[in-house]
């Protein structure tokens, strides 16, 4: 499975580098992601158990750079890991035209934000940097657990899901 995700992954920045325009305006939640103040709520699985998705239950996932997972729900401040450009198109950040709101489940003393990399204003929790995934066909959709990236791409961080207590869910999709 994880073979197939960093799989997936290459095909996206492969087409989104191509300008196959396969990421434009598809996505059935990018008008929840564009609203005015981001929601942030928990759903629940049985592999990751409760994890952060968006209004529209759509997972979100924090990066991390190589070394910083052993360290990823330890003390000190969270690490922060760049995406820019053709990542972005595939880890969109989950950005807020205002303070973002917290759902049932969420503590809202975990929420904040930070300078989007495309502008604009990025939600993050207990410090990390919110993103989704462009794979992620919806609601319950967590293709983006684990992803490492595909070798030679720009950012070598991995993708993780966050729990509702601010940690980093470092379980393995299953095979």
């Amino acid at each position: 499975m994880l073979r197939r995700h960093s799989l997936l992954v290459a095909v996206l920045l492969t087409a989104v580098a191509a300008g196959s325009g396969l990421l434009a305006g598809s996505a059935p939640w990018a008008a929840a992601r564009s609203s005015d103040a981001a929601t942030v709520r928990v759903a629940h699985d049985a592999t990751y158990g409760a994890y952060l998705t968006d209004g529209a239950g759509v997972a979100l996932y924090i990066a991390a750079e190589p070394g910083q997972v052993a360290r990823i729900n330890g003390s000190g401040d969270p690490p922060i890991a760049a995406c820019n450009g053709i990542c972005l198109q595939v880890w969109p950040p989950l950005t807020t035209d205002g303070a973002p709101l917290a759902g049932d489940g969420v503590e809202a003393n975990l929420l904040g934000t930070t300078e989007a990399p495309n502008g604009g204003t990025q939600v993050t929790y207990a410090g990390w940097p919110l993103y989704t995934f462009a794979a992620d066909t919806g609601a319950g959709s967590t293709f983006g657990q684990a992803v490492a990236p595909p070798q030679g791409a720009a950012t070598g961080a991995a993708w993780y899901l966050m729990a509702p207590d601010g940690t980093v869910i470092l379980t393995k999709p299953p095979e």
